[in-house]
């Protein structure tokens, strides 16, 4: 979409509008709103589009907003209204099974970056109590590499390098400018979404933690970030989350299918 300025009913380009409001006496510093609700149709919008912008210009505030759109649009779906019955009626647990099941069949029917993510964090979680989002990143990713069926130019390796023989996080320093780091690359930004899909939908639990200095002890790092503290959070799977592992049987071969179809343009 494009905007076009007019004056009178004569277009002008933007820099003649921005010169005009800049050279009006009296005129507000505060910058124009624009409510694109009012403009835009957002049951038409493209979130899986917007996500992959998202990844390609590793813009983390973009991503938030393609799941939220995405989020609202769901929202916005007709809701069926269920016809109570006078008497009353047994529940059995075939309907919690039902539920599971429907997860499962909502991601598997797509390849969006926060359903990849997810599967990524309950498959992770099924194998171990307590994870966190770089030790479930770097256990896929290292896997993955060795595949001779995934492509070293997979989006998911971004963010990341080989150091001693194995795969570990970019983090931002002189040599390393921020968009390559790991905390704005496909693969964190994928996990990331993919816990707030899991958070809602009760597959998983969170532990806020907290850290001081690098992650990776092997590391020699300068003294500024050896102090350095940060929050992160540990996830373990519900009983919810373990019941949807227990169905969900071919959970890996998707994950390994969204590594080998997601390659950078380059490729």
């Amino acid at each position: 979409m494009n905007f076009q300025f007019c004056l009178k009913g004569t277009p002008i380009d933007q820099n003649e509008a921005a010169a005009l409001m800049t050279a009006t006496r009296g005129a507000s510093k505060k910058p124009l709103n624009i409510e694109l609700s009012n403009l835009l149709d957002f049951n038409t919008v493209d979130s899986k589009k917007l996500f992959e912008l998202a990844v390609e210009n590793n813009n983390q505030a973009l991503a938030s907003l393609a799941w939220k759109v995405s989020v609202d649009q769901k929202q916005q779906l007709p809701q069926l209204h269920k016809v109570i019955s006078p008497k009353s009626v047994r529940v059995t647990p075939v309907h919690k099974n039902h539920d599971v099941v429907e997860l499962i069949d909502k991601m598997v029917q797509s390849t969006a970056y926060p359903f990849v993510g997810a599967a990524m964090i309950l498959k992770a979680a099924s194998d171990k109590e307590w994870i966190t989002l770089r030790e479930t990143a770097l256990t896929f990713a290292n896997s993955m590499w060795v595949m001779p069926t995934i492509s070293r130019n997979s989006r998911f390796f971004r963010g990341l390098a080989m150091e001693n023989g194995k795969l570990t996080t970019l983090n931002q320093s002189a040599g390393v400018p921020r968009r390559m780091t790991f905390h704005v690359s496909p693969i964190y930004l994928s996990l990331r979404e993919g816990l707030v899909f899991c958070t809602k939908e009760g597959l998983v639990e969170q532990r806020q933690m907290h850290s001081t200095g690098c992650t990776d002890k092997e590391r020699v790092v300068s003294k500024s970030i050896s102090k350095m503290k940060r929050m992160y959070y540990k996830v373990r799977l519900t009983a919810k989350g373990r019941e949807l592992c227990g169905h969900w049987g071919d959970m890996e071969h998707y994950i390994t299918q969204q590594f080998s179809h997601q390659l950078d343009r380059a490729s």
